[in-house]
Parts: structure tokens; sequence; C-alpha cells
């Protein structure tokens, strides 16, 4: 027994939906943006007049995608940010260095990061603390402990990459790639396409100073993609084991409710039918 090599699988009715932000999507598989083949329901914005290092970076960045998918990116959309507005039911990829960064500095306002002053100002969750974070959904956890601002330059060759949901469109993500000088930018590229970093590249921020890779998760979370209403209880419960206790303690309660009047009904029914004998004797 043997496949056909003309053989195809049809995934077309599947269904998808996850949390985001998640750079590990972006690093294993470049999604949200590969979610069609040809990007076309992606949109990327550059400066009004990139340099080679930018353009550089892009076409790269546009090899990685095409080697994910195999498959040419070729219904991509390439905007400024004047005209950004146009794309705005996209998902959006940015391209920058910070002295350009001004002009879309307002696509990041739905992520802890700021920038200003040429400079990427964060605020950064510290550790998980408490037994309580033993319930909760690992990403509600960290999205729930204090933070800590920390603030760089990105100079030095060290790059940012940024994600989060697109504040032009609910559901929409906003992936951004800065840094102060070309050589951050072209690492950020070159190590989406290393399988060495990709357990590395986690969260919403990760900064990069060639192999040395940091991942953080601040940004609020969101969801993409749809279920259909009879497997919603299944995702509303997955990775929460107090909703599943309280769910549990509720369907006990109900159980005991009903068994407890049932017993109540049937106790009355005895007692009757004993006042019946003893009128008859």
């Amino acid at each position: 027994m043997s496949v056909d090599p003309d053989s195809t699988i049809d995934l077309s009715n599947a269904y998808h939906i996850t949390r985001m932000p998640n750079l590990a999507y972006m690093a294993s598989a470049g999604y949200p943006f590969t979610t069609y083949a040809d990007l076309s329901r992606s949109a990327m914005v550059l400066p009004d007049h990139p340099n080679g290092t930018i353009i550089s970076a892009y076409l790269d960045l546009m090899g990685f995608m095409g080697a994910t998918t195999w498959y040419p990116v070729s219904g991509l959309d390439i905007v400024s940010a004047d005209h950004v507005n146009d794309v705005a039911d996209r998902n959006l990829i940015v391209l920058s260095t910070l002295s350009d960064s001004g002009e879309v500095s307002s696509l990041l306002s739905n992520s802890s990061y700021q920038i200003s002053d040429g400079r990427l100002h964060m605020g950064i969750r510290s550790t998980l603390r408490g037994v309580w974070n033993i319930f909760q959904d690992p990403m509600a956890a960290i999205n729930n402990t204090h933070p800590t601002e920390v603030e760089t330059t990105l100079s030095g060759g060290v790059g940012a990459m940024v994600e989060a949901e697109s504040p032009l469109s609910s559901g929409k993500t906003v992936l951004a790639l800065l840094s102060a000088d070309g050589q951050g930018l072209d690492n950020l590229v070159q190590i989406l396409g290393q399988r060495k970093n990709q357990a590395k590249i986690q969260g919403d921020l990760v900064l990069a100073h060639g192999d040395d890779l940091t991942s953080y998760r601040s940004s609020p979370v969101y969801t993409v993609g749809t279920l259909p209403m009879w497997l919603m209880p299944d995702w509303y419960m997955h990775n929460h084991p107090v909703r599943v206790i309280v769910v549990g303690l509720f369907g006990c309660l109900l159980i005991v409710a009903v068994l407890v009047r049932a017993l109540l009904r049937h106790a009355l029914f005895r007692r009757r039918q004993l006042q019946e004998e003893r009128q008859k004797s």
C-alpha cells in the first residue's frame, strides 16, 4: 500500500484559533502572515525613502516567508506610514530604524512598548510570583505580574522584534522589526531563518544582539481565529484549571440538589403510603 504522489490533504474546513501575541508562531511558521501563502492578507510598512539596508532586510524577510510557505510572496501590499489606513484590515509588518520610527510608533499603541526620542521604552513583567499563578492560564499569569521599567536605544547591532494587536482592526497583528542601525535589522531577519534560535523566540518582544536573544511578554493578549459554538467550552476551559474546578463544583452541587430533591420526594411518598396503611388498619 502506498500514497499516490499527486494526493492532497484538504484542511480548508479546519478550525483555527490561538492567543496572540506569540512570536514563536512567527519564527516557526511566519504566522499570522502566512495564513494566506501569498501573504495577500498582509501589508508591509516601509519608510517613505527606504535605504539599501531596509530594502535588503525586506527582501530577506520575504525570502523567509516564501521558504516557509513554499509559495511566492505575490499578494503583499507595500505602503508607507502615511497610507497605512488603506490596509487597515490587514496584518502589518513594519521595518524601520528608530530614527524613522516616529511615523509608525502609533501602530504599537496596543502594546506595552512605546517609541519616543529614538528609544524603545518597555514595561517588562517581572518573574511569576505566588501559588495562585499555578491555577491560571500561563499567558494570563505572566500578564498579571508587576512591571519593571526598562528602555534601550537598540544601538550597536541590537534589534527588537515587537508583536501586538493592530490598533486599526481588532484581531489583526502588527509585527515591528526595529533597530537603530542596519546591522540590527539584518540580524533580526537572519535569526528567523536559523532553527537553533527558534526556541528562544517567544512572547511579544525579542531583543537580539548577535545570537544572544532575550524574550519578554508584557502586552495584552488577544484572540485570532474563530470556533463554532460547540467547541467554545473546550477553548474556554483549556489551560484554566480554576475554571474546570469551578464548573466541576457547580456540577456536583447541581447533582446533589437533584438527588436531595428526589430523595425528599421519595420519602414524602413513602410517608403517605405508611399513613394510608395505618388508616386502613
